[in-house]
């Protein structure tokens, strides 16, 4: 179907430009949850410093209780992004954790 090809393509850019970080896969929804590997980074520091540096909002994993703490939360719905806008940031994101 449509929506499988659009998350096996998010899927991808995940693998490509965050291969560092576990993740979680959505069960129907259009996120991931991506667990932050630097034991010494916070998700609150890590939305902020994306969003000031990078121009990328997201959502802390902590916003969703404390079992996603060190975890962001990147929204991939592409009813309102395109694909190609999601692979940016995304590669955004990797740019950025790799100098952390």
């Amino acid at each position: 179907s449509s929506i499988d090809r659009k998350l096996i393509l998010k899927e991808k850019c995940i693998n490509k430009f965050i291969p560092q970080c576990p993740y979680i896969k959505p069960d129907g929804g259009f996120y991931f949850v991506i667990k932050m590997i630097n034991e010494k980074y916070d998700d609150w520091k890590f939305i902020t410093d994306l969003c000031n540096e990078k121009g990328l909002l997201l959502v802390p994993g902590c916003a969703f209780g404390s079992t996603l703490n060190k975890a962001v939360r990147f929204s991939f719905s592409s009813h309102i992004v395109s694909p190609e806008k999601i692979e940016e940031g995304l590669k955004k994101a990797g740019e950025y954790l790799k100098n952390i």
